[in-house]
């Protein structure tokens, strides 16, 4: 297994320890930046799971430009609302 493989594994148990955290969805979404399909499952994880208010940084942060182009980040948009 190398560093990636052992790091998704890592993120993955910790959801599973504690899957309210919406760190750790957006953290693996992060790390799915390059696979967008992927990166779009964990972001509707992380909309299904947040409290109020907390996605608010995929609108404003940097990280998430690559995805914008992409029509379901508009999608995602009109219908979480952020």
């Amino acid at each position: 297994m190398g560093w990636f493989d052992a790091g998704i594994a890592e993120l993955k148990l910790a959801h599973e320890l504690d899957p309210l955290s919406l760190i750790i969805s957006t953290d693996l979404a992060k790390v799915y930046l390059g696979d967008k399909d992927q990166a779009f499952r964990w972001f509707d994880r992380v909309f299904e799971e947040r409290a109020s208010g907390g996605a608010i940084s995929i609108n404003v942060s940097f990280v998430w430009d690559n995805l914008r182009l992409d029509p379901r980040y508009a999608q995602l948009e009109q219908r979480d609302g952020f």
